[in-house]
């Protein structure tokens, strides 16, 4: 769940000691719009209103994903059962709307630090790919944050801690932060919205392509790609960290991550993978499982690689890679 990162209007309140109807309209009449969040051990729940209605609320349960209440019922029915911390946001009328409707999404489980990854070039890279989604910016140092929303790679406004109203769509209240990102550390988490109705978006006629059965060749080769996988990333890492100075692999999973729309059968959120100490392992089996992980990691490896124009060097060493032939005649684009 994420809650608007300005300052509060009113916090520290107990739902045992409040009448959520009467408190609801007590809001109403003295800030118009806004949103309760309400928050215990197993649960969070967000009521967003405005001067006049309920508009909706969300309730997720520890370790679900959220979901819209139909009503408010639901909501009242769980407030009776447990106590609540209760936080309180105003929000001005052209975001409460913007808040109450804002959809599915799904947390990226790798955070990146700007020292890494700047804001700038994320954003860049957001726009290229015309995502829709959310960064949260979180600074280590100070207790500072921000929320920046993107529709189809287009910013859309931000939610600052410093700030006030719930949606900031103000170019150079970004651009500061971009800046002050390159004086302070923070670390960056991409959100991405779920669209369930993208699949039925498609041109009328069109299939969706199926993989080919795999025969026992192919079995046995995808038993190898793990080792495959190993050396690729050694080739990889070799190539890069001579110019960024530290670990390129946060930078390959940030490009997945960054181009999940390219690859369909891939959850960026989610990879089906693990490389740690030189050991590549595929966590994935669902259908992403093999070789079209294993090329898109290669296709991302590329992104970072002419991003740093390092190449030259990572060309050479795949040209001389024994399984460069073997990855080709099976339709891997090794080098460019």
């Amino acid at each position: 769940m994420i809650i608007p990162q300005e300052k509060p209007y009113m916090d520290g309140l107990n739902s045992y000691y409040l009448d959520p109807v009467k408190f609801i309209e007590h809001l109403q009449g003295e800030i118009g719009n806004g949103c309760i969040y309400l928050k215990s051990s197993v649960r969070e729940m967000l009521i967003y209103f405005d001067e006049m209605d309920i508009i909706n609320g969300v309730i997720q349960e520890s370790g679900r994903h959220a979901e819209m209440a139909p009503s408010l019922q639901p909501i009242f029915v769980l407030l009776q059962q447990r106590t609540y911390l209760v936080t309180v946001f105003q929000l001005d009328p052209n975001a409460i709307f913007f808040w109450a409707h804002i959809p599915p999404f799904q947390r990226a489980k790798k955070d990146v630090g700007t020292d890494k990854v700047s804001l700038s070039d994320l954003i860049d890279q957001l726009h290229k790919k015309q995502m829709s989604c959310f960064v949260e910016v979180r600074f280590c140092d100070e207790k500072k944050s921000a929320l920046l929303f993107f529709n189809q790679g287009d910013y859309t406004g931000a939610s600052y801690s410093w700030g006030a109203g719930g949606l900031n769509p103000s170019k150079a209240e970004l651009g500061r932060l971009a800046d002050l990102t390159r004086e302070q550390k923070a670390i960056l988490t991409i959100g991405h919205f779920r669209n369930p109705k993208k699949a039925a978006q498609k041109p009328a006629g069109e299939k969706k392509a199926s993989s080919k059965p795999l025969s026992i060749e192919d079995q046995v080769f995808i038993s190898n790609l793990p080792t495959i996988l190993e050396e690729f990333f050694e080739i990889y890492v070799e190539a890069v960290k001579r110019k960024v100075k530290f670990d390129p692999i946060p930078l390959l999973e940030q490009r997945l991550v960054v181009r999940g729309d390219d690859f369909p059968f891939l959850d960026p959120f989610n990879l089906p993978f693990e490389y740690a100490d030189g050991i590549f392992t595929f966590t994935g089996t669902d259908s992403a499982f093999g070789e079209n992980i294993a090329k898109a990691i290669i296709a991302c490896a590329w992104d970072v690689v002419l991003e740093y124009r390092q190449e030259k060097k990572f060309r050479s060493s795949l040209a001389k890679w024994p399984y460069k032939p073997v990855l080709e005649e099976r339709n891997y684009d090794v080098l460019r």
